[in-house]
């Protein structure tokens, strides 16, 4: 499955075909901080999309990295009901200057 394909596995293999994202974990891993970025490219069975990520290394009791934790937030639907919303405000914003110019 999916999940069995993920846990466990080292990024290099779950994101092979995602530079981007494996250049992301690996700043993080090497400067031992937290990253996030906004609007990532992701592909996933020939498919695009944009993401965030957000990296963390993992530690354990001793505060040594043990791994990391990797979220990635999509942003596909949002980037299609965004164009929605600006055109909602645009005509709102016209509606409120045709009222103001003939009052």
């Amino acid at each position: 499955t999916f999940r069995e394909n993920i846990i466990g596995n080292h990024y290099e293999f779950v994101f092979n075909s995602n530079l981007n994202i494996i250049s992301i974990i690996a700043e993080s891993e090497s400067k031992s901080k937290s990253i996030s970025k906004s609007d990532t490219l992701l592909r996933i069975n020939n498919k695009i999309t944009n993401v965030n990520i957000y990296v963390s290394p993992l530690k354990n009791q001793k505060n040594e990295t043990i791994g990391s934790v990797i979220a990635l937030e999509d942003l596909s639907s949002i980037n299609k009901i965004l164009p929605d919303i600006f055109l909602f405000f645009l005509i709102k914003n016209i509606m409120l200057a045709i009222f103001l110019y003939f009052s």
